[in-house]
C-alpha cells in the first residue's frame, strides 16, 4: 500500500497490485492523514510492480534511453510507522517503481545502485547525444567511430576506471556489443554500461 500526498487535494492510494484504490486499511489512512507536506510518498508496503531503472539528476528523472518521458520525483519518502520523512536522494543511478500520478508518472526510488557525481544539475539532452554529453561531464571521453548496418562503434576512454574499450550501439544508444568482459541480464544503454563498469572497477 502506497500513497501520493500533496499532489491533489486528497491523497492518492495504491493497492498491492499498484492500482489506484479507495480501499485503505485504517492504520494507513490514519498514518497518511498525519503527513502535512506536499509532493511526498508514504509507504505501507511495496506493491507488486515491475522495477524500472532510472537516472536521477537533480529533480530530473531520466529513462536509461535518455528519451523525454516526463516523470516526476517525490520530495520526501515516508515509511510506516516513521513520523519523519527522508529526503529523496538525487544524482544517483537507481531502481524503483513508477506510479501513475495526477499529471505525470511519479518515480519512487527503491534501491540506489551508485551516485553520479556532477558539478551541476544541468538539463540533460536526449538520446545518444544526451548520454555522451553527460558522460563528458563525468570525465569520460567518447569518440565516434565507424557506422555500419550493425550500429555505431564508439571508443570510450575513462580515466577514473583506468580503461579504454570499444562499444557498439544502435541508433538509440542501446549496447549491442562491447570489447569489455562484462555481462548483464538486462539490455543496457551506453550510459549505464560505462557507469556500471566504472563502479565495478572502483569497488575492487
Amino acid at each position: 500500500m502506497l500513497a501520493l500526498i500533496g499532489y491533489r487535494k486528497f491523497p492518492i492510494f495504491y493497492s498491492e497490485e499498484g492500482r489506484i484504490t479507495r480501499r485503505v486499511p485504517e492504520y494507513f489512512l490514519e498514518y497518511v492523514s498525519g503527513i502535512r507536506e506536499k509532493e511526498v510518498i508514504a509507504i505501507g508496503s511495496l506493491p507488486n510492480l515491475k522495477l524500472r531503472r532510472r537516472v536521477v539528476i537533480g529533480d530530473q528523472v531520466i529513462n536509461p534511453s535518455f528519451e523525454r518521458r516526463k516523470e516526476t520525483l517525490a520530495k520526501k519518502i515516508y515509511v510506516y510507522p516513521e513520523k519523519k520523512g527522508e529526503e529523496t536522494v538525487r544524482n544517483v543511478y537507481s531502481i524503483g517503481l513508477v506510479l501513475k500520478g495526477p499529471r505525470f508518472p511519479v518515480f519512487l526510488p527503491i534501491l540506489y545502485i551508485f551516485p553520479i557525481r556532477l558539478s551541476s544539475n544541468s538539463i540533460v539532452g536526449k538520446g545518444l547525444e544526451g548520454m555522451m554529453e553527460l558522460l563528458e561531464e563525468l570525465g569520460v571521453e567518447v569518440t565516434l567511430g565507424t557506422k555500419s548496418q550493425e550500429g555505431t562503434t564508439l571508443e570510450v576512454h575513462d580515466p577514473e576506471a583506468e580503461s579504454d574499450y570499444t562499444v557498439l550501439v544502435d541508433d538509440f544508444g542501446r549496447v549491442i556489443d562491447t570489447s569489455l568482459c562484462f555481462h548483464s541480464d538486462e539490455s543496457l544503454y551506453l550510459f549505464e554500461l560505462v557507469l556500471l563498469y566504472r563502479n565495478r572497477r572502483g569497488s575492487r
